[in-house]
């Protein structure tokens, strides 16, 4: 072996060895509620800091699609994309046919006439509601309901483009994701564009699920 190559692996070795460097991770934006301060929560719930992520014992999340405007299909898709950012399997959901038994319920709400801004901004073509109710006893309401509204006059084309997006967002605020986002770059931004989560969507997700609780889940889920 020349002196070369005993070199040149040596150096591969000090290189190997070295210390690994973690890919650095967004900071996570806001995702709990301050009842304190906030005005978001109910009288029940006083003061307290509404922390919320479903445990490993209530998986998989179950969730019922109203079947109308494929939501099922645009449903479906939001739960792979946030599964996808539990690296650990912190989170998993699945489809189920009746709603009487669902964990989440995902409906289509009539549509609203919406009168364009002063500003020139046009509105988005469909936007979403989640209400959170928290009992005395620090218990979340359950089942979720997402709403989604679409704009009065729009086309197809603008809902099939609207719906999923706005679909995942509400999803979010189902995971514990309660406060938007001041990026425009993520999905839980409060006027979603993006169709899927950043970098920052999910590093904000993977803080969530790794910090205690401070409401729970209904006894028997």
């Amino acid at each position: 072996m020349t002196r070369q190559l005993v070199a040149l692996l040596a150096l591969l070795s000090v290189v190997g060895c070295g210390d690994i460097v973690p890919p650095e991770r967004p900071a996570p934006y806001q995702f709990s509620i301050d009842c304190s301060i906030d005005g978001l929560c109910s009288s029940a719930a006083g003061d307290l800091e509404l922390i919320f992520s479903w445990p490993r014992h209530s998986l998989p999340v179950r969730v019922w699609a109203e079947p109308r405007q494929d939501f099922p299909l645009h449903t479906a898709r939001a739960i792979r994309l946030w599964t996808d950012a539990s690296i650990y399997g912190e989170f998993s959901a699945v489809l189920v046919s009746d709603s009487q038994v669902a964990d989440l319920i995902v409906l289509l709400g009539e549509p609203e006439l919406v009168i364009q801004s002063s500003s020139g901004v046009t509105p988005l073509d469909c936007r979403g509601s989640t209400p959170i109710e928290v009992t005395r006893d620090t218990t979340i309401a359950l089942p979720f309901r997402i709403t989604i509204i679409p704009r009065a006059g729009s086309g197809p084309n603008e809902l099939d483009r609207c719906f999923p997006t706005a679909i995942a967002h509400e999803f979010g605020h189902t995971l514990g994701l309660f406060l938007n986002s001041d990026d425009p770059s993520d999905i839980m931004f409060a006027r979603p564009m993006v169709a899927s989560t950043s970098l920052r969507d999910r590093a904000t997700f993977l803080t969530l699920y790794h910090t205690r609780p401070t409401v729970r889940l209904p006894d028997g889920r």
